[in-house]
């Protein structure tokens, strides 16, 4: 969750994942993992859970279960209502969570979990139902269905045909398993409800002849829409098989075209049967399809007032202006605009910012220009994406106030822009931030200090800018921050007086490299950060002992860089460094004090060099031989070399083999000369002839 924006965007499709079954639980999964870097979101934030349909739901995935991600405790199901109203609003703290459980009647039903979060950020995880005396409840590593994005919405569709194929009986005594957890650090508050759609609701003639009508316009070639001609081809209602979401009238309120392969230009007129009760629009992941713009807006926008979700991630819009997103005939509700990788271009208007339901923009990976407009005081934003700007002329100027200042924001994306000047120091000390990626852009000045004091924040990079003087306390101390970049800016001065105790109680990585900190080793402070595994201080003007020994560290350390800066004198023992000389530890275990003023190195590194998991780099020059301090790790380097003993025994064995060699040629010389005198009188056969002849 440090490295990439925090949610895939996909559509409403249900995921349904086929588990090892495990002793005590029939539904053990295995854990999901991801690329993350894996977890390369496309951070349109729109994130339901998603599977391709209903043929091919058969078709599941395995995750490898991490016994981390078990609860240990024994949790209270709360049976909730599955006539589609809402429990009361709940609260729920950081990394808390809430249990349900619900049953589908009959084997021929569908169930929609639908989760609206409030405030905050919250997911859903659904397990199967679970017959065995000890079940491990859902969470984000135990999971059948999930559903994952940075605010708003959250829902799961389960279908019938997918718990037939896997198998997973159901009745009124046969629960599935809800968990909701709360993710921001500030808290979430959300309300749940389910909903279960029987087999005999259909969608409306009106709107089935609507996508009939696209099926037609855009699944006409051998390689467009698989999925959507296996469900055709066995008769399911669009209701029933994750292309549209149903209500009891009958009507669509949400539309999932994504992925689907469409080959086509799609308009207004295609969706207008759609009309008032579309609320969630997805058509991205379509490479082939082609959006008709329509009095300079995208034409299926005109006519879906009520439209909340647009997701067009990954379809070429041609250049086309973001302008057509404030039209008068667009949804003034929108809650969420996913056009990430769509190639738009020109300024970020006003007036899309301004859209009081506005939550989530992603935009990056553009070609966006121009300065950021301002955030109203009434905006409700809280995911901004826009990092990335594929033009040469990207977003640049300054980061406006209101950014900083805001109350709503959480995840703010800014990566490798054209940004510049002093970032304000007005951030708000009731922000409810979740992380921040100012990275690569050109801003200057000193950190804030008002930064320092943003309690929720656990993600912060400013690496790659030209920030100067010291580090303000909060910036990497404070309890809740878990990964912090400074790298490549012009910081003179890392350690700070922390207020608080013990300092950085969560932080697992601080990146303060390629600054020019004047120090003397490496700061106490760190050492007594009970998390911290990655410290990388390279490449700065460190000078003096490395670490004072009479210091008593805490820290978990695996990787250390301290190369290229003016260390020397004593290196303290194995003990002071966490866990990077510790064998049992996992490998990828890092010390480099390369490019240093030392002369030596410690004889206790000597121990470590068959360490398979550990990389010690010290640099040329380092060993020295001569020196018995040295002599084991010098000697583990060195190159083999034979002892005066070995070469004389080596020598004696050669001239004693020469010998009998010598002995053993004479030998058979003479017995063959003997036997060639002998065979002067043999009896000599012509086979041929038959004669005998003698020979003299």
């Amino acid at each position: 969750r440090g490295r990439v924006p925090r949610r895939v965007a996909s559509p409403p499709r249900e995921r349904i994942e086929r588990r090892r079954r495990g002793a005590g639980d029939e539904s053990r999964d295995e854990r999901w993992t991801a690329s993350a870097t894996a977890r390369a979101r496309t951070a349109t934030s729109r994130a339901m859970t998603s599977s391709k349909a209903m043929a091919v739901m058969m078709c599941v995935a395995m995750r490898a279960f991490d016994a981390r991600g078990a609860l240990a405790q024994t949790p209270t199901y709360e049976t909730i209502a599955t006539d589609g109203t809402f429990t009361s609003t709940r609260t729920l703290a950081h990394d808390e969570y809430a249990y349900f459980q619900f049953a589908i009647p009959d084997a021929s039903s569908d169930a929609d979990v639908t989760l609206e979060v409030i405030d905050g950020d919250a997911d859903l995880y659904v397990k199967r139902p679970c017959t065995s005396s000890t079940c491990t409840a859902p969470s984000e590593n135990w999971w059948d269905w999930r559903s994952v994005h940075s605010a708003g919405r959250d829902e799961v569709f389960i279908h019938a045909e997918v718990l037939s194929s896997n198998q997973i009986s159901v009745g009124a005594d046969k629960f599935f398993l809800v968990a909701v957890h709360g993710w921001t650090m500030h808290g979430a508050t959300f309300k749940l409800s389910v909903e279960i759609v029987p087999e005999n609701r259909l969608l409306n003639p009106a709107q089935t002849a609507a996508l009939e009508g696209i099926f037609t316009k855009c699944c006409s070639s051998t390689t467009s829409c698989p999925v959507w001609k296996t469900a055709r081809r066995y008769g399911y209602d669009p209701c029933h098989w994750g292309l549209a979401g149903c209500t009891k009238a009958n009507e669509t309120k949400w539309l999932n075209l994504q992925g689907l392969y469409l080959d086509c230009e799609l308009g207004s007129s295609d969706v207008s049967a759609f009309g008032s009760s579309l609320r969630r629009l997805y058509v991205g992941q379509n490479t082939a399809l082609k959006l008709a713009d329509e009095d300079a807006t995208i034409g299926l926008l005109k006519v879906l007032p009520n439209l909340v979700e647009i997701d067009v991630t990954g379809i070429d819009l041609q250049g086309r202006t973001v302008d057509g997103l404030c039209h008068a005939s667009v949804s003034a509700n929108l809650t969420r605009i996913g056009l990430n990788t769509a190639n738009v271009s020109g300024a970020l208007p006003q007036c899309v910012v301004d859209k009081p339901q506005l939550m989530d923009l992603a935009m990056q990976y553009n070609y966006l220009t121009g300065t950021l407009p301002s955030l109203p005081s009434s905006s409700n934003l809280r995911a901004l994406y826009l990092h990335e700007q594929r033009s040469a002329d990207s977003i640049s100027g300054v980061l406006p106030p209101s950014y900083v200042n805001s109350t709503t924001l959480e995840h703010l994306w800014l990566t490798n822009l054209k940004l510049s000047g002093a970032l304000p120091d007005v951030f708000s000390p009731t922000g409810v931030w979740r992380e921040i990626y100012l990275n690569k852009n050109a801003f200057n000045g000193t950190i804030p200090a008002s930064l320092g004091s943003q309690r929720y924040l656990p993600v912060l990079d400013l690496s790659f800018n030209a920030f100067s003087g010291a580090v303000p306390g909060g910036i990497y101390d404070h309890p809740n921050r878990t990964h912090v970049g400074i790298k490549s800016n012009k910081l003179t001065q890392v350690s700070v007086s922390s207020i608080h105790s013990p300092p950085g109680a969560s932080l697992i990585r601080l990146d303060a490299s390629k600054n020019v900190v004047n120090e003397t080793g490496v700061s106490t402070i760190f050492t007594r950060m009970p998390k911290l595994q990655y410290l990388y201080l390279n490449d700065n003007e460190l000078h003096g002992v490395i670490l004072d020994d009479s210091t008593t560290p805490v820290w978990a350390l695996r990787q250390l860089d301290v190369s290229t800066n003016y260390l020397e004198g004593e290196i303290p023992g194995a003990s002071y460094w966490g866990k990077i000389f510790t064998s049992s530890a996992p490998a990828g275990r890092k010390f480099d004090i390369s490019q240093n003023l030392y002369t030596r190195a410690p004889s206790w590194f000597g121990a470590y060099t068959g360490d398979s998991g550990l990389t010690i780099t010290l640099g040329s020059g380092l060993y020295d031989p001569s020196s018995d301090a040295d002599a084991a790790l010098a000697s583990a380097n060195a190159k083999p070399t034979v002892s005066k003993f070995m070469l004389a025994l080596l020598l004696i064995t050669l001239f004693a083999m020469s010998g009998l060699g010598l002995y053993l040629g004479i030998y058979i010389l003479v017995q063959r000369r003997n036997r060639a005198h002998a065979n002067r009188f043999r009896q000599f056969h012509d086979f041929d002839q038959g004669q005998g002849v003698e020979m003299a």
